[in-house]
């Protein structure tokens, strides 16, 4: 009877180690899944931000272009009016493409002359601490 008892403790014994084994494999499966779902999460929600990005850049040089091609009918319109020459759109194009690019650079001159000027600010109040401290030593 005892060795009964025994026999039925190992095998009790042997039955709780083997679940827990299984749980523990189960659990790093399921930790594994879990791990592969958040990175496939991951991956197309990053695919979907670059997707919208692009799009919306799309559509940003669309509106560019739409708007230009309303200033192009109000032009030629003017013209019509005015019995001119009617201008074509290529032209139209490309000579508001070169008035942006002026801008454009206008734009980075005047950025530039302020970073000079921040520049020349700092040097200058870096000056003025260094006369403060030393008429404080």
């Amino acid at each position: 009877q005892r060795q009964k008892k025994d026999q039925h403790t190992h095998t009790k014994r042997h039955a709780r180690e083997y679940i827990k084994h299984h749980l523990t494999m189960c659990s790093i499966l399921v930790g594994f899944w879990f791990g592969q779902q958040i990175a496939k999460y991951n991956e197309t929600k990053k695919a979907n931000e670059r997707q919208e990005k692009e799009l919306d850049e799309k559509l940003d040089e669309l509106r560019k272009v739409n708007k230009m091609w309303d200033e192009y009918r109000k032009e030629v319109e003017k013209q019509k009016e005015a019995g001119e020459e009617r201008i074509w759109w290529d032209e139209f194009k490309l000579k508001r493409e070169q008035e942006q690019e002026q801008e454009r650079e206008q734009k980075r001159e005047q950025e530039q002359k302020r970073e000079i000027q921040q520049i020349k600010n700092k040097k200058r109040s870096e000056e003025v601490w260094v006369y403060v401290l030393n008429k404080i030593n």
